[in-house]
C-alpha cells in the first residue's frame, strides 16, 4: 500500500514539473510585439523571437491557442483560435497574426500584451507595447457606433444580442471560450434595415449546457467584426 502511494506521488510530482516545465520555457524566450496596423477592427500584429536557438513549443495538449491581452483596464481580451500542433520559431523569425476577424477594438490608447496558453495557463510573452486605436470612418465621414449589444450580463442561462449592422446580408455571431474553442455558430438574417435579435440558450453546439464562466461573443459581418465579453452563472 506504502509504495502505492509514493507511486501516486511521484506522478502527480512528474505531471506538475512538466507544467512548471512548459511554462518557464516560455518565460524564458525573448520576444518582440510590433503593431503593424492598428484601427478599429483590425490590429495586425508580429511576435518576433530572437532566442539564440530554434525554439518549438509543441502545445501536447488540445485546446492550445495565442491571446493578446489589453493590460490597461480594458475588460476585452484579443483572442486566437487554436493553431497548429506545434510552433516552430527560428532566431529572427517572426509570427504574424492580423485580428481583424477575432476582435472589435474599441478607439483610444490601449497597452497589449502577448500571452501564450500552456498546460499552466497563460504567459505573458515579452514586454506590453502601447498602440493608438484610430476611429474608423464611414463615407460621410461620422465615426461608426458600437453595433452590438448583448444583455443581461452576468446572464444565468441564457442572453440576447441586438444591434445594428452595418451593411445588410447575413451576420455569423460565435460563441467561444476563453481557451478559444468554438462552443456554438448563432447565424442571423437581418433585415434590410441592418437590426438583428438573436437569443443564445448558453449550450453549446450538441444542445448542451455550457459551465458557468467566461464567454467571447464575436459578430462578423460584411462591414467587419465584434467582441463583447459575457459572464455565465448557473
Amino acid at each position: 500500500m506504502r509504495s502505492i502511494i509514493i507511486g501516486l506521488i511521484l506522478l502527480v510530482a512528474i505531471a506538475l514539473l512538466s507544467q512548471t516545465i512548459s511554462a518557464q520555457s516560455l518565460d524564458q524566450i525573448q520576444w518582440t510585439l510590433t503593431v503593424n496596423s492598428a484601427e478599429t477592427n483590425h490590429i495586425s500584429m508580429t511576435l518576433s523571437g530572437y532566442n539564440p536557438n530554434p525554439f518549438t513549443w509543441t502545445h501536447g495538449f488540445p485546446n492550445a491557442a495565442w491571446a493578446f491581452y489589453s493590460i490597461d483596464g480594458d475588460v476585452q481580451s484579443y483572442m486566437v483560435p487554436p493553431m497548429s500542433i506545434y510552433i516552430t520559431i527560428q532566431a529572427g523569425e517572426t509570427l504574424t497574426e492580423p485580428m481583424d476577424h477575432y476582435a472589435y477594438v474599441p478607439p483610444g490608447i490601449h497597452s497589449l500584451q502577448a500571452h501564450a496558453l500552456t498546460a499552466a495557463g497563460y504567459v505573458p510573452l515579452g514586454i506590453p507595447v502601447e498602440v493608438n486605436i484610430e476611429p474608423v470612418s464611414n463615407v460621410d465621414g461620422t465615426a461608426l457606433p458600437l453595433l452590438m449589444t448583448v444583455y443581461p450580463n452576468p446572464c444565468h442561462g441564457s442572453l440576447s444580442i441586438t444591434g445594428q449592422a452595418i451593411k445588410s446580408g447575413t451576420a455569423r455571431i460565435s460563441v467561444f471560450n476563453l481557451k478559444g474553442q468554438k462552443i456554438r455558430d448563432l447565424d442571423v438574417m437581418r433585415p434590410s434595415d441592418g437590426s438583428f435579435t438573436v437569443v443564445w440558450d448558453g449550450k453549446d453546439m450538441n444542445s448542451k449546457p455550457v459551465q458557468s464562466g467566461v464567454y467571447i461573443i464575436r459578430k462578423i459581418h460584411e462591414g467587419g467584426s465584434e467582441t463583447r465579453r459575457v459572464t455565465l452563472i448557473r
